[in-house]
């Protein structure tokens, strides 16, 4: 091949593949060195017997790690309240107070003749969704009756509003204008090491 009438040195594509290759290798092998020196920091910090013996304090340095201390206990209650009842089950609406200041509702659904003993499983919603369309409460869906099907089967369902609302309508998900910007409210709590 020439350039500007000088030759340039030719190459086949395969011939650097060893090198390629080698530097994929030692990637690999300098994550498993990496690895293997966290593992031995890890059980050097936290062995299977110390964590037996002290789960609580490792518990709590787990939650300072990843900021949770710094999210002071609520001192209001959760609200129960009954909201209405239908074939399957007994519907409660649920605040949950993450703190004094952040409310998170919930709908909790108890299959009727459930007294105890029934499993607890979250029935989450995806982008867009709502715990009531989730639980085909209201319009058509894409969830597949999932909330239903659990409820079906015995088990206790809570399913928790998450910050992913539709603020505009489609097929599957009715439109809810209250505002926010989850990116932003991400971004602003991950100044204080929250998310």
């Amino acid at each position: 091949m020439l350039f500007k009438g000088k030759r340039i040195f030719e190459d086949p594509p395969a011939s650097s593949d060893a090198k390629r290759q080698d530097y994929v290798h030692g990637l690999s092998t300098f994550i498993d060195k990496l690895k293997s020196a966290e593992k031995a920091k890890r059980n050097e910090y936290i062995s299977p017997a110390s964590l037996a013996k002290n789960r609580e304090f490792y518990r709590l340095e787990y939650a300072k790690m990843l900021g949770i201390d710094k999210i002071p206990a609520p001192t209001k209650p959760t609200v129960c309240s009954y909201y209405g009842k239908d074939d399957a089950a007994s519907i409660y609406r649920l605040t949950v107070y993450i703190t004094d200041e952040i409310p998170m509702h919930a709908m909790l659904f108890i299959p009727h003749g459930v007294t105890s003993g029934a499993p607890l499983v979250i029935s989450q919603h995806g982008g867009g969704g709502t715990p009531e369309l989730s639980a085909d409460m209201n319009g058509k869906n894409n969830y597949n009756h999932m909330t239903q099907r659990l409820i079906e089967r015995g088990a206790v369902v809570i399913a928790p509003q998450l910050l992913l609302w539709a603020r505009t309508g489609s097929d599957t998900a009715p439109a809810h204008p209250i505002e926010y910007n989850r990116q932003t409210i991400d971004e602003k709590l991950k100044r204080f090491g929250l998310s």
